[in-house]
This record gives C-alpha cells, sequence and structure tokens, in this order.
C-alpha cells in the first residue's frame, strides 16, 4: 500500500509540474516573437512614406519591445538563455535602468541598418523621389501593412 502511495504522488508531482515546462516554453516563445515583432516594426517604420504609418509603426515595435524586455527580466536564468539563442543579437548585453533607452539604441541600429540597405548613405546629394521609392519598394517587400 506504501509503495503505490509513493508512486501515486510521484505521478501527482510529475503532472503538476508538466505545465510549467509548457507555461515557460510558451512564455519563451512568445517572447521571442515579441522581440521579431519590435525589429520589424521599427524596419516598417523607417520605410514608412506616410507619417501616420510611420508613428502606427513605430509604437507597435515600441509595445512589442517593453513587452519582450519586461518578460525577459522576469524569467529564470535557463528560460533566459533559451529565449537569448533565439533572439537578435541587438537585444543582448543591454543593460540600462530605462527600456525605453535600451528600444531607442534598438531603434538607432535598425534604421542605420534600414539606410544602409537603402544606400541611402552613398546617395546622400540623391534625389528625395528616388529614395522615396525605395523605402516604398521595401515597404512593400516587408509585408508592412501587415503588422498590427
Amino acid at each position: 500500500m506504501r509503495s503505490m502511495l509513493v508512486v501515486a504522488f510521484g505521478m501527482i508531482v510529475v503532472v503538476s509540474l508538466a505545465p510549467q515546462d509548457v507555461k515557460a516554453e510558451a512564455q519563451g516563445d512568445d517572447l521571442v516573437r515579441m522581440s521579431k515583432l519590435s525589429i520589424s516594426a521599427f524596419e516598417c517604420s523607417v520605410v514608412a512614406t506616410d507619417k501616420k504609418e510611420d508613428a502606427r509603426l513605430f509604437e507597435v515595435g515600441l509595445a512589442a519591445g517593453r513587452k519582450f524586455l519586461d518578460g525577459m527580466n522576469r524569467l529564470e536564468p535557463a528560460e533566459r538563455q533559451k529565449v537569448e539563442r533565439e533572439v537578435a543579437l541587438i537585444w543582448l548585453n543591454k543593460d540600462s535602468p530605462s527600456k525605453d533607452f535600451v528600444l531607442g539604441e534598438v531603434y538607432q541600429f535598425v534604421r542605420e541598418r534600414v539606410f544602409h540597405e537603402l544606400d541611402y548613405y552613398q546617395n546622400e546629394g540623391g534625389e528625395l523621389a528616388i529614395l522615396n521609392e525605395n523605402k516604398g519598394r521595401m515597404f512593400l517587400q516587408k509585408n508592412c501593412s501587415l503588422i498590427q
């Protein structure tokens, strides 16, 4: 009888621990998604030719980035390492008391990378119409209108 109780208790412990692992994994997946959403929204904000769309996408990126950073601060070290393996390097080693400061650094990095893709720096004397055309093309290629 005692051995049956030990087995039953062991099964209860295993069953009660399993949802935590699933929950932690789902939380990690959600954080990876938030990091990607933030970066994509920032990229799309940079290439948006409409000021309202630029502002909307920037706010989406900011909100997703805040959720990502908040979630990362709540993870256990082992869970944090799993998530860090799947997110862009620009998120890592950002020690700052302010989430918005970190997000500003991420936005600036993304902005500069997009400008390099657009050859903005090589064509500084170029026409604004060509730059906007290239931004519009990139906006379509990145499916920016789908970001909510």
